[in-house]
């Protein structure tokens, strides 16, 4: 379940939008609803289970741009807040931070911003198995200088996305698509791969190794060993 803190002084607004989130979805649900600044931070600062911050600009008290500044652990509401608001002259003086997802104008309809929490909760879920597919390279010790470490995590996202492609086909079936992306060959995606993962192994803890991949000894790991491998943890 998705909890969502609406952060309005207009509580006919903030009620009418309340009702309709938690009458038409199953997956989201307004958990607060908070009218000015101060209590808006005292709610973000000490509830870990707001996931999503629906912020208008202008408040009482504390205004939202200083509600952006106060917010405590940055980082778990990264990409997080969807500001909506029509005043240009807060919008403008929003400082860059990487909490706000997007911002969108007060007219928009209901409907519309329910596809924006939906697009973010995707985004933010994209993201989190983004980082543990990186936390589990940088486990086996991947070096993330090499471009081939970074190819590596979007094939992995990649067939973590799509698990109806043949990982035993990747040249074929996978390859391209991420060659695609970075406007590349195929050929170099898969040079750039072999060569961080044998980097990789040539520095590698092998102990480590064996006992994360359940292979024997001093027996070099395929890299579709550590591909369904990391996708089986992640998942």
């Amino acid at each position: 379940m998705v909890n969502v803190l609406i952060v309005d002084d207009n509580l006919h607004y903030a009620m009418s939008l309340m009702n309709f989130i938690n009458k038409e979805n199953t997956n989201i649900r307004v958990s607060h609803i908070s009218a000015d600044g101060n209590d808006a931070i005292n709610i973000i600062n000490n509830d870990n289970n707001i996931n999503v911050i629906l912020l208008d600009l202008e408040l009482p008290k504390l205004n939202g741009n200083i509600v952006l500044e106060k917010i405590k652990n940055k980082n778990r509401y990264y990409k997080s807040i969807i500001v909506i608001s029509g005043n240009f002259d807060l919008i403008r003086e929003i400082k860059d931070t990487n909490m706000i997802f997007s911002i969108i104008s007060k007219t928009i309809d209901n409907n519309t911003l329910i596809n924006k929490i939906n697009e973010l909760i995707e985004c933010r879920e994209k993201d989190i198995k983004k980082q543990k597919i990186i936390d589990e390279l940088l486990f086996l010790g991947y070096d993330f200088s090499y471009k081939g470490t970074r190819y590596l995590v979007d094939v992995i996202e990649y067939i973590y996305m799509n698990q109806d492609k043949n990982i035993d086909v990747l040249e074929r079936c996978v390859y391209p698509e991420i060659a695609k992306g970075y406007g590349t060959s195929v050929h170099n995606i898969k040079c750039n791969i072999n060569r961080a993962t044998n980097e990789m192994y040539c520095e590698a803890d092998f102990s480590k190794i064996e006992k994360y991949l359940k292979m024997e000894k001093d027996v070099k790991p395929k890299l579709k060993t550590i591909i369904n491998i990391i996708i089986n943890k992640i998942c």
